[in-house]
């Protein structure tokens, strides 16, 4: 049985509040003669978890994509990982 550790993101993009979470996953995966791999979360840990913002929207009610993305790459750094470091 094969482990891999990654880092994952969790992001929540709501009409209300968005949020962020990184996590650590140990991804089991067995394989087998004939028989498909498959792939299990073994393992998890939240290792950061950002606050809670309020979505910032446009005037007309939509969701201000740009402002999203500087909270998210704000969280990033507040997490200390990059879009690299993701999977």
């Amino acid at each position: 049985m094969e482990k891999e550790i990654i880092l994952s993101a969790g992001i929540d993009i709501g009409t209300t509040t968005t949020h962020l979470v990184i996590s650590r996953l140990v991804i089991s995966v067995s394989r087998g003669f004939g028989v498909p791999p498959q792939a299990e979360i073994a393992a998890k840990e939240i290792v950061y978890q950002s606050p809670v913002y309020f979505t910032p929207l446009l005037e007309n009610g939509d969701i201000n994509g740009a402002k999203v993305a500087q909270i998210i790459q704000k969280e990033y750094a507040a997490a200390g990982v990059t879009k690299a470091d993701l999977k």
